[in-house]
């Protein structure tokens, strides 16, 4: 069986203590990597800045979907995706 895997590049972040304890601490409750986590975040934010035409207020911020355990970014004009608690993409 031939399996082929996809080709990433990697890229290196610098965060302070308390932001890398959030990030392990969101890890270990929704059952993601740190990894993804941050390939999600950082593509919600790039596709969120493509859509509004390269012009950004930082921080960016994300919004939480009320009474659920999904999140959307919002602000842009891309399609909603969302993801349920737990569940590896």
């Amino acid at each position: 069986m031939n399996v082929k895997i996809a080709k990433t590049d990697a890229v290196t972040v610098r965060l302070d203590r308390e932001l890398k304890g959030r990030l392990a601490q969101a890890a270990t409750k929704l059952d993601l990597s740190e990894n993804d986590i941050v390939r999600h975040a950082l593509r919600a934010a790039v596709n969120a800045i493509e859509a509004n035409d390269y012009k950004i207020e930082l921080p960016l911020e994300m919004s939480l979907a009320k009474g659920s355990n999904e999140s959307r970014l919002t602000g842009t004009s891309e399609p909603e995706v969302k993801y349920p608690k737990g569940k590896r993409h």
